[in-house]
């Protein structure tokens, strides 16, 4: 329940001690008697992050104006459009060794991560946005 109350959304959307009867509504989530524990009631399994994989693309070299609504734009030319997150540039130390694959691949790098509904947008996405100058691949391809 910590984890869920401390997202600044839930923070400013409820007051802490009415989160537990909140959740409880979901017909998604289990919370414990005493409300200070939440879990999923189907647990998420490695076949759906690998589905969730699938659905996202990675674009590089957005265009100069990559605000959301223009990136929307473009994306969402091919299929629906869940999710967008622009990634900025951030300075990592990759010489401490504890950086993952796509840290290494993106940290130096503006780029999106697009979302879509299903896998054959995706794909659509991959396949035909090459009138843009972006670059694109699925994320599940890293």
């Amino acid at each position: 329940m910590t984890v869920v109350a401390s997202f600044r959304k839930i923070r400013e959307l409820i007051d802490r001690s009415l989160l537990p009867g909140a959740l409880r509504t979901s017909t998604e989530l289990v919370v414990s008697d005493d409300g200070k524990m939440v879990r999923r009631r189907v647990p998420f399994s490695d076949v759906d992050a690998e589905e969730v994989q699938s659905r996202i693309i990675v674009a590089e070299k957005l265009p100069e104006d990559h605000r959301y609504q223009n990136l929307m734009r473009i994306f969402s030319t091919v299929g629906s459009v869940k999710s967008i997150r622009t990634c900025y540039p951030q300075g990592i130390d990759i010489s401490a060794g504890k950086s993952s694959r796509i840290e290494m691949l993106f940290a130096n790098k503006l780029h999106a991560f697009v979302e879509y509904g299903t896998v054959e947008d995706a794909e659509k996405a991959v396949c035909h946005l090459d009138c843009y100058p972006v670059v694109l691949w699925h994320l599940s391809s890293i």
